[in-house]
């Protein structure tokens, strides 16, 4: 009977150390994948900004084209 129950002690605790190392591995991943989303925003604000400094250029000489007819 001891022998059962200090069988089951060591499987309870192997759990837990499993599944502490569980949930640090899901925060790493988290912190990880929170660090990938800030950098792809950025990425996103600066292509957008990008973009929209060509869309103004365009529309500017469209517009002095139009004066120039």
């Amino acid at each position: 009977m001891d022998k059962s129950l200090n069988e089951i002690g060591k499987l309870r605790n192997e759990m837990k150390v499993g599944f502490i190392e569980l949930e640090n591995q899901l925060q790493s991943n988290n912190d990880s994948l929170q660090k990938k989303i800030q950098e792809t925003s950025q990425l996103t604000i600066e292509a957008m900004e990008r973009f929209s400094k060509k869309v103004e250029v365009g529309f500017i000489a469209v517009e002095d084209a139009l004066e120039n007819d």
